[in-house]
């Protein structure tokens, strides 16, 4: 059981992913790596620790697997090293992670509702009528009613202008008032008559005045000054 005893030409060399080590009281056989390690050398006395994001689950092997991209492994002995997958609204695009921050949020102005993702291109940018104004957004809001957006991959939404109106959510456009109609700043709605022109009944219903505006609002009379 001397070390210093034994005959050379009676050794038999350690193969890859084994090892043998000299402290061992007893030395007749070669040992395999354990899991979380590899060795890719024969004749070797010890077997190396996977390294953070690598992994290993097997026994007596010559590499360890690399964590595969969208997600981070935080294990090195298990299977698949303990694969966390990134949470949708972010993305990992390298493989061996090991950390939760390798997981990158989307960039402002865009969405992603994918898990795992591993691509910046999995992160859409928001449609025309809606935006995110923060990172890491699995949704876009849509564009409140007397807003607009006609651009993608936008952090805001902006109010319509004098004369002008959105009625729904969502909208890239405001639409310009009916004729003989007007409107202020961030409008659902054209809700007086525009100038040059007078409200007939001043109890009409604001709807009544939208459908109908030539019927409710009229010409301005001669020498007359209309708002």
């Amino acid at each position: 059981d001397d070390p210093e005893s034994w005959e050379p030409s009676f050794c038999i060399d350690c193969n890859a992913g084994e090892y043998s080590d000299w402290l061992l009281p007893t030395i007749d056989e070669c040992i395999k790596c354990s899991t979380g390690s590899s060795q890719n050398n024969s004749r070797s006395s010890s077997c190396k620790t996977c390294l953070p994001g690598t992994f290993q689950s097997l026994r007596g092997q010559l590499s360890c697997n690399a964590c595969k991209a969208g997600g981070y492994c935080s294990d090195v002995d298990t299977c698949k090293g303990g694969f966390t997958s990134c949470p949708s609204g972010t993305y990992n695009s390298k493989e061996a992670q090991s950390k939760r921050d390798a997981c990158i949020v989307c960039p402002i102005g865009t969405f992603s509702m994918k898990v795992e993702a591993s691509s910046i291109e999995s992160c859409s940018k928001c449609l025309p009528g809606s935006y995110s104004s923060r990172a890491g957004q699995t949704t876009c809001i849509r564009c409140k009613k007397g807003t607009f957006q006609e651009f993608e991959g936008q952090d805001q939404c902006f109010p319509c202008k004098n004369g002008t109106y959105t009625d729904a959510e969502g909208l890239p456009k405001c639409s310009t008032c009916p004729f003989r109609l007007a409107s202020l700043n961030n409008s659902t709605s054209c809700q007086f008559c525009a100038k040059g022109f007078y409200l007939k009944d001043s109890f009409i219903a604001l709807s009544e005045i939208f459908s109908k505006p030539s019927e409710h609002c009229l010409d301005c009379p001669d020498n007359a000054k209309c708002p």
